[in-house]
């Protein structure tokens, strides 16, 4: 119970009326990042993502993840979902261990950070992005930029998502009704040259 303290839920999938939210087609950037590597004929895709908890957003993008590899005919593999801590050091850490797994051609990275670390272990091990393996990632934030090749990712609006929460609490604290409680923002595939 929330004891009368106002709050705003970012990310979350509780479904309850009276809690504000604000969110992201979760299910649909997993569905766009991994029907794009697909497009590109990769068959043996890994899903790298942070822990997977029940009803978080790394579920609906693993959702997202085996509608596409359905729509294909791609029988889903457990074994091909990579679980870690989200952090450049693991990202590398987990580059090195998919530099050795010849078949894997596609990689979704469900955050950009972990594709940006799974890239430069990858390339650490001599194992080229996109000749060798091609890579999404997820967020579509400034390491997109910076990494080589320019990440192809599933673009979100991070400041309007913070926007929106924001509006959402001045409401709530000066007892104003909150317009909308449940707001879900649009994502779309930002093409790069991370994938072949």
């Amino acid at each position: 119970r929330n004891m009368g303290i106002p709050y705003v839920l970012i990310d979350s999938y509780i479904d309850l009326p009276e809690v504000c939210n604000v969110g992201l087609e979760d299910q649909k950037g997993g569905y766009l990042a991994t029907r794009y590597l697909l497009e590109h004929g990769h068959r043996v895709i890994a899903f790298t993502s942070p822990f997977i908890r029940k009803d978080g957003v790394v579920e609906k993008r693993l959702q997202g993840y085996k509608q596409a590899l359905r729509e294909f005919d791609v029988p889903f593999d457990p074994k091909l979902v990579f679980e870690q801590e989200i952090s450049l050091d693991e990202g590398m850490r987990l580059g090195y261990l998919l530099s050795r797994k010849k078949k894997i051609t596609g990689i979704f990275a469900s955050a950009d950070i972990l594709a940006a670390g799974i890239m430069a272990g990858l390339r650490e091990k001599g194992v080229y992005v996109p000749d060798d393996k091609s890579i999404v990632g997820f967020d579509d934030n400034y390491l997109c930029q910076i990494t080589h090749p320019r990440l192809t990712t599933i673009h979100q609006d991070a400041e309007k998502k913070g926007t929106i929460a924001t509006e959402m609490m001045m409401a709530q604290l000066m007892r104003r009704p909150v317009r909308e409680r449940n707001v879900i923002l649009p994502v779309r595939l930002v093409e790069r040259e991370s994938v072949r």
